[in-house]
């Protein structure tokens, strides 16, 4: 018989402790139990589920001490991070051409800005607009000029589509029997 697994840390520090108390209360009449195959004392029983309660018992305060620690970090990040980011940027102006000072603090030069020529310009204008039209994408005013509804008083005449000169008609067959 198999048992659904208890997923809570509390509810299983509970099971195995209402557990234990009951084979300790009922060790007199159940010497042994058999699991598996193999006779197991009731005592050995005993003894695992204690162990198990030791085990959880000593991890919750590791947990709160390591979410506390954790915490503590993060807060004094976050407090630093004014004074750090300040002091980058005063050694990025201080040596900004020296590459070799840089990299003694662990920095890298910033990237100068590639110069476009003004064909480069006029070409990614050309692309962007060309994107826009094949996605068929368009800015807020041109999405307002485009409604759904016609205006009142005038309905738009609706028209049969011509027939190509080059098909005509199938004819009806000849026979006189209909389905």
């Amino acid at each position: 018989m198999t048992t659904r697994p208890r997923t809570n840390a509390t509810d299983q520090q509970a099971a195995d402790q209402s557990l234990m108390d009951g084979f300790q209360k009922h060790v007199s009449t159940i010497p042994s139990l058999m699991i598996a195959g193999t006779s197991v004392p009731t005592t050995t029983v005993i003894s695992t589920l204690q162990a198990r309660i030791t085990a959880r018992s000593v991890t919750a305060p590791a947990k709160a001490t390591y979410q506390a620690l954790v915490q503590a970090d993060h807060d004094e990040r976050t407090k630093s991070q004014a004074l750090v980011s300040g002091a980058k940027q005063a050694i990025q102006l201080m040596f900004a051409g020296q590459i070799e000072m840089l990299a003694t603090f662990g920095l890298k030069p910033r990237k100068v800005a590639a110069t476009r020529t003004p064909q480069q310009k006029a070409a990614s204008v050309a692309k962007g607009k060309a994107t826009r039209e094949a996605r068929h994408t368009m800015g807020s005013q041109q999405k307002a000029k485009i409604t759904g509804a016609t205006p009142q008083g005038t309905s738009a005449p609706v028209t049969a589509p011509a027939p190509s000169p080059g098909t005509a008609p199938a004819a009806a067959p000849a026979t006189g029997a209909t389905k």
